[in-house]
């Protein structure tokens, strides 16, 4: 598709030319009130990745001239928007290969939209009967705020694993797991109803100094959870003892 031709009466009035490659409902023109001023809008997908994040073509009517305009690059750029009208946030959900998730939220503030939150998935280093495991833990969107399925708890003052997620975590080794820049670990502590959850912990990797013999190391140290508590993993080398953190 290379325009969409928008009529009155029986007579074109404007044609918005656009790019738009698929033969599945997504290339149909979505209208949707993006910048929730009451107005419908107009969205096309532009073609299919091989990922989900789906570039998008879009136009915001003016009821001052009666036209539709190009919308911002700053919601150009937001692949697969979703419009949460009753917060009047802007969320889209990404994928960057098999193991990085991520939110992105957005607030429209003087024709622009903003980047106001955002965070992406991270692995959870847990041990299980004394296994090792990895979970992968991966944010999305609710309620106008990002969410945690599957994140450490606090309950009644100690960190609190889930016994479901912590079946569906992977075994593993300590070099096994993702980038240590992407291991982590967060407590969160349920708030009054109506109120986001609160982090009140969070753990990520960190370097230490280790001596064998007569050498002095520097060791990458992993937090992993065990048994209510958080201790700390060394990623490789003897320089570095693993120790309980509660």
């Amino acid at each position: 598709m290379t325009g969409i031709r928008l009529y009155r009466d029986g007579e074109r009035v404007q044609a918005l030319e656009t790019e738009s490659t698929g033969s599945c409902g997504i290339f149909t023109p979505e209208i949707v009130d993006m910048d929730f001023d009451g107005w419908p809008d107009i969205a096309i997908a532009q073609f299919l990745p091989a990922g989900p994040n789906i570039p998008m073509d879009a136009w915001l009517y003016d009821p001052a001239t009666g036209r539709f305009a190009r919308a911002p690059a700053s919601l150009l750029q937001v692949t697969t928007p979703n419009f949460d009208a009753a917060r009047r946030l802007v969320w889209h959900t990404w994928r960057d290969g098999c193991c990085r998730h991520g939110v992105d939220i957005f607030r429209w503030r003087d024709g622009e939209l903003e980047h106001v939150d955002g965070d992406e998935s991270y692995m959870m280093p847990v041990r299980v009967d004394g296994e090792l495991r990895g979970c992968y833990v991966a944010p999305d969107y609710a309620d106008g705020r990002i969410v945690w399925q599957g994140a450490l708890r606090d309950v009644a003052g100690r960190p609190t694993l889930d016994p479901d997620v912590a079946a569906h975590c992977t075994p593993t080794t300590p070099e096994g797991m993702l980038d240590p820049s992407r291991i982590r670990i967060d407590v969160w502590q349920e708030a009054a109803p109506g109120s986001a959850p609160i982090r009140i912990r969070s753990e990520t990797a960190r370097t230490v100094q280790g001596v064998v013999g007569d050498t002095t190391r520097t060791c990458t140290e992993l937090p992993v959870f065990d048994e209510g508590t958080i201790g700390w993993l060394p990623l490789a080398g003897d320089g570095c003892a693993s120790h309980d953190d509660p």
